[in-house]
C-alpha cells in the first residue's frame, strides 16, 4: 500500500485509480510482526485523510451497469482471489450473510446455527422478518464448530443451509462464553458433501 500525496500516489497514478490500495486510519501498528486491522464495525472504521481524498476523486458510476469502475474492480479481484467466477459487493456482513442464505434456501425453509452464531443472535431475525426462514440453534463446542452428530439430528427435512463458522470475534460479542475459531476447511466440505448427499 501506498500513501497518497496531492491525489498522486508512489507509482504516479491519481488516487481515483488506486482507492483499493488507499491505507486506512483503523491499520494499527502493533508490537508484533503482523498489522492488525479493526473491522469489528461501521463505528470503527474511520477513513483516513488519504481515504477521503480518494472518495472525492474516485470515478463513480452506476454499478448496476457497470459503470463504476472501483466497485467493478473490487469484485473481480475478490472473483479472483477465492477462484470464483464472479464477486459482488454490499455494504456490511449482515447483508452479506442475508444473501447466502437466501440463495440457498426458500421462505417456508430452515438454516442450522450454533447458538451464539453473529446471524442468529446479533443481526434481528433478519432470515425470518426478510426471507421467511426459520433456524434450529445448536450448541457450539469451545472450538467453535458444532458436532456434526448434532447437525445431522437438526436436519428435518431434506435441503437447506448450515451454518459451520462464524466471523464473530470473542472482542466484539464479549458476552459469548465461546471463542470462535477459523473451521478447517475439511471440516467445511465434510459438512457440504453431507448435505448433498441428503
Amino acid at each position: 500500500m501506498t500513501q497518497t500525496t496531492n491525489g498522486i500516489n508512489g507509482n504516479g497514478h491519481s488516487a481515483s485509480t488506486d482507492l483499493l490500495d488507499t491505507p486506512s486510519a483503523y491499520t494499527q501498528k502493533s508490537n508484533k510482526t503482523h498489522t492488525s486491522i479493526d473491522l469489528r464495525s461501521d463505528t470503527v472504521t474511520v477513513p483516513s485523510l488519504e481515504m477521503r481524498q480518494a472518495m472525492a476523486e474516485a470515478i463513480v458510476g452506476d454499478d448496476v451497469y457497470g459503470e463504476d469502475t472501483t466497485t467493478v474492480r473490487l469484485e473481480q479481484r475478490c472473483a479472483e482471489l477465492f477462484g470464483k467466477e464472479a464477486g459482488l459487493f454490499v455494504a456490511s456482513g449482515t447483508m452479506g450473510n442475508l444473501l447466502a442464505i437466501m440463495a440457498h434456501c426458500q421462505r417456508g425453509e430452515e438454516i442450522i446455527v450454533g447458538r451464539y452464531n453473529h446471524i442468529h443472535r446479533w443481526e434481528q431475525g433478519n432470515y425470518a422478518q426478510l426471507a421467511g426462514i426459520s433456524a434450529t440453534t445448536l450448541e457450539v463446542k469451545p472450538d467453535g464448530t458444532m458436532d456434526l452428530d448434532d447437525i445431522e439430528q437438526a436436519i428435518r427435512v431434506q435441503g437447506g443451509y448450515i451454518q459451520i463458522y462464524d466471523e464473530s470475534s470473542d472482542t466484539e460479542v464479549t458476552s459469548i462464553p465461546v471463542r470462535y475459531f477459523r473451521i478447517p476447511l475439511l471440516l467445511v466440505v465434510f459438512v457440504y458433501e453431507y448435505c448433498n448427499w441428503l
